[in-house]
């Protein structure tokens, strides 16, 4: 019996290129869903924040004095200002404008020269909060403050991270990638190795085939995670999961990570970081970080040949939806799950 993704095709081009629908996605995957913004190393000390733009909402999340870990949006009550840019650390934060000054946990702790105001009252401000959860090391936020938890939603993923530490491993590099394309056309390309034989023919086709790939089933679970066999004994096989929407990783088994760590803007305006983790044991040789950064950007900037070619695709008046392979059951999950999103 054929599986649904060999009965099923791809989205309407419009879902990739039009600002209608970006504005839909704004309200109703980003707005809602749990969104990666940094890892746990990133806002580990008191003092310690990080930013981000969530399509057009920018956010920062930080670590209290009391430990506690907090987001919120990073919008100056007053004239909304971005009140902080990058990562660091303060005592509070302070927007550059007029000077209105934050506690970490959100609420307004200054504003200059607007004593006598009437009816401003410094204590009944506060930047509005935002939920943040972890799982694995990372650290997410959702603009829903009553957004479900989000572990009890990746169990059946857990599974196939869990040998690996994930949240022990340390970051030895980061590389930057300013895309002109659609984020879910960076997904999908990640979401399947149907393409190897095209895109990476020399590269990771010979030691890992796209015919012997394959996608766990997830019962309708907002995850996916692509499996492969390697054909070279001295090479560790990989696994391509994602946390739909935006948190996408490689395990290089046992002892690699890579974060793809997308910002969005708007419908083809997004930032990617690929950020490469060893564990411990080799995180602290040079040698072998250099040569799996290396190795990241080789295979990358195979893709963003091809991702870029399918944008420009996309625009055109003969571009239409297709009919797609068993290989492309990653796919197929992740299209099932946006357009339940987006139907809701």
């Amino acid at each position: 019996m054929p599986s649904p993704a060999e009965r099923a095709t791809s989205l309407p081009p419009e879902c990739y290129v039009a600002p209608h629908v970006f504005a839909e996605e704004r309200e109703r995957v980003f707005a809602r869903c749990w969104i990666p913004v940094a890892r746990e190393e990133d806002v580990a000390k008191p003092g310690d924040f990080i930013t981000m733009d969530i399509a057009g909402d920018p956010i920062v999340v930080t670590r209290g004095r009391d430990g506690a870990l907090r987001a919120m949006a990073n919008v100056c009550r007053h004239r909304n200002t971005t009140i902080v840019e990058g990562c660091g650390n303060v005592a509070s934060l302070q927007c550059p404008y007029h000077r209105w000054t934050y506690r970490l946990d959100g609420p307004l702790l200054a504003a200059p020269n607007m004593d006598g105001i009437d009816g401003f009252v410094v204590g009944d401000i506060c930047l509005p909060p935002l939920a943040v959860d972890t799982w694995l090391g990372w650290v997410l936020v959702n603009m829903n403050v009553d957004a479900a938890p989000l572990a009890p939603q990746l169990t059946g993923l857990e599974p196939i991270c869990a040998p690996y530490d994930l949240a022990s491993m340390r970051r030895v590099g980061v590389l930057h990638y300013h895309q002109t394309w659609n984020w879910k056309i960076t997904l999908e390309n990640f979401a399947e190795s149907y393409h190897h034989a095209g895109v990476h023919g020399s590269t990771l086709q010979p030691i890992f085939p796209g015919e012997r790939s394959w996608a766990e089933p997830n019962g309708g679970a907002p995850w996916m995670s692509l499996d492969h066999v390697s054909l070279d004994e001295t090479q560790p096989p990989f696994t391509a999961s994602a946390a739909f929407p935006l948190l996408m990783f490689s395990i290089v088994r046992p002892f690699g990570l890579v974060w793809f760590r997308l910002e969005v803007h708007d419908v083809e305006n997004v930032d990617l970081e690929l950020q490469g983790f060893l564990s411990p044991e080799h995180a602290a040789d040079e040698g072998v970080a250099q040569l799996f950064l290396d190795g990241l950007r080789m295979i990358n900037d195979e893709d963003v040949i091809v991702n870029r070619r399918t944008a420009q695709g996309l625009h055109s008046r003969y571009a239409q939806p297709g009919r797609i392979s068993r290989l492309e059951e990653g796919c197929h999950q992740f299209r099932q799950w946006w357009l339940a999103q987006m139907q809701a």
